[in-house]
Order: structure tokens, then C-alpha cells, then sequence
């Protein structure tokens, strides 16, 4: 199992640490970060690396702020 969490979001950018979970709820191996920023590129790679509530809170504030 993975677990996603937004270290830094802004209108720019956002930050994502990705970490694996086994079933005893152990952590394997070192935690992952991933920066993407607010542009048609990353917002593309961001919807295929992440899941969609994800998205949903990054696009959130990235659409607010119409970048």
C-alpha cells in the first residue's frame, strides 16, 4: 500500500512523499519525494503518478489561482 502526502502546495509548485506501507502497517524502505510543478507538462505527469483525491486537492489550489 502507498501513502501519499502534500508537504508543500502552492500556486506554483507541490511537494509529494510518497511512502510504502506493508500489511502490518510497517514502512518499507525510505520515503519518496516527487516535486511537480504547476505547468501543462507536470499537471499531465501529476495525473498519472497520483491518485485522483490527489489531484483533487493539488488542482484545487492550482486552479484557484488560475496558473
Amino acid at each position: 500500500m502507498l501513502k501519499y502526502t502534500i508537504e508543500l502546495l502552492n500556486e506554483n509548485s507541490v511537494s509529494i512523499k510518497t511512502i510504502t506501507i506493508n500489511e502490518n502497517g510497517e514502512t518499507i524502505g525510505e520515503p519518496h519525494r516527487r516535486a511537480y510543478l504547476n505547468d501543462e507538462k507536470e499537471r499531465a505527469e501529476l495525473i498519472e503518478d497520483l491518485p485522483e483525491y490527489i489531484q483533487n486537492a493539488v488542482f484545487a489550489v492550482w486552479d484557484a489561482n488560475n496558473t
